[in-house]
């Protein structure tokens, strides 16, 4: 039998059965992100498209995007939704007009890739329910403000995916590449899918610890204008800052030969190729039990973490050289 997701709703609501908001447990199902239903750049009107200041915003967010742990019969299933997640779904509920409810929590595969747990059984994935307009289209209105706070705050609150009305926004991607149109088999137009990372899920990240340090939900859609500087006889020069810049990701070399790199975290993992000593890696993600989420020369995959070391630490006499 599947295992439904649970609704949180407020007082009077209670549990609701899914279908009712027409969004049925098979259609929450396709939450399940693959990089194969990013379909590129946004280029079909009518879907969501963040506001000019939330899509500056979150060009300067960055989070880690933290993959879940491989399926194994639902032994790595959370059990429930984790303390960060439902604390940040009662906020959105109690933030934003026409939040009624959210749920997230099921323990099942992922169904873009079954090997692995979906995002929904970790405890780390919220469905936030926005009634849809008449005719079955997407209230922009309520969604929108909800999904430009969410981009424009990432950083701090540890969210690394948003989906909304056709639309999937990626923290963890270079800026002006985040945004792309989403080709799942459901449009999300009558939910907004969110995922934290690890930090973001187990309240690590300032959010948590300090609200201050998210814009206000009322104030990322509309930027306030800029004031007109006043001429003085003597200006001071002003310097300018340095751009930010996203955080390089970490480099890491193999330390033992033949290290393989497989599809999913665990010797389960099938194995995608043999890494030999010395060979150079880009660190994604983990670790994760051990096991990190790398890239070696544009193949991605996950390797034990026994077997690597900082590149600045290395030496090529561990490998005979």
């Amino acid at each position: 039998m599947r295992t439904q997701l649970r609704r949180v709703g407020i007082l009077g609501v209670g549990f609701v059965a899914l279908a009712s908001l027409g969004c049925a447990a098979d259609e929450l199902d396709s939450d399940d992100w693959d990089e194969s239903n990013d379909v590129g750049e946004i280029s079909v009107a009518g879907r969501w498209l963040p506001s000019a200041g939330a899509t500056a915003a979150a060009d300067r967010q960055y989070a880690r995007y933290d993959d879940s742990l491989p399926w194994s019969g639902g032994r790595n299933c959370g059990g429930s939704l984790l303390v960060g997640t439902r604390e940040l779904g009662d906020y959105l509920r109690g933030a934003f007009r026409g939040v009624r409810s959210y749920d997230g929590y099921a323990c099942r595969a992922n169904t873009a890739n079954t090997a692995q747990t979906s995002m929904h059984g970790t405890g780390r994935a919220l469905d936030v329910f926005i009634p849809t307009l008449s005719g079955g289209a997407a209230d922009n209105t309520v969604g929108d403000a909800v999904a430009n706070w969410l981009i424009a705050n990432a950083a701090s609150l540890g969210v690394q995916l948003v989906i909304w009305d056709r639309s999937i926004w990626n923290a963890s991607r270079a800026p002006g590449t985040k945004l792309r149109a989403y080709g799942g088999p459901h449009p999300h137009n009558d939910h907004l899918h969110i995922e934290l990372n690890t930090d973001g899920a187990a309240r690590r990240t300032t959010w948590f610890r300090d609200r201050s340090a998210a814009t206000s939900p009322t104030t990322t859609t509309t930027p306030a204008p800029t004031p007109t500087p006043t001429p003085t006889p003597t200006p001071t020069p002003t310097p300018t800052p340095a751009p930010t810049s996203t955080p390089a990701a970490p480099r890491m070399r193999v330390v033992s030969g033949g290290l393989n790199l497989r599809r999913a975290a665990g010797t389960s993992g099938a194995i995608i190729t043999a890494m030999p000593c010395g060979g150079a890696v880009t660190v994604i993600g983990g670790p994760s039990s051990g096991w990190y989420d790398v890239d070696y020369n544009g193949t991605r995959g996950w390797c034990s973490g026994t077997y690597l070391t900082p590149e600045a630490s290395f030496r090529a006499s561990v490998c005979g050289g």
